[in-house]
């Protein structure tokens, strides 16, 4: 799938063509990070989930393309955590997450 088409779309006029171009490469690594709790592999990626959570600001083009796509749809992470949760605490997490976005 097309990221950048998808969210063009979805949202007409909000992204520039270089965003959308960005949004297509990194849009399922952010969004697995940041609302399916894949878990961190490194300090940046710690470091994006506290961006997104709005704890720190925006550093980078890509953090700040990221901010401006959550505002823009509506979209925000749902109880992100760093540790493991069992099966039903992850489906509840899940559940709630899936309500907030639609």
């Amino acid at each position: 799938m097309n990221w950048g088409s998808e969210i063009a779309s979805k949202y007409p006029g909000m992204f520039t063509s270089r965003e959308l171009q960005i949004l297509s490469k990194y849009f399922i690594y952010f969004h697995s990070l940041v609302f399916e709790n894949s878990p961190p592999r490194d300090d940046t990626d710690k470091h994006l989930i506290k961006v997104c959570r709005g704890e720190i600001p925006a550093e980078t083009m890509l953090e700040e393309l990221i901010i401006k796509y959550l505002k823009i749809s509506g979209e925000y992470p749902v109880n992100v955590v760093f540790t493991e949760e069992n099966s039903e605490d992850k489906a509840r997490r899940l559940q709630l997450a899936r309500h907030h976005t639609t």
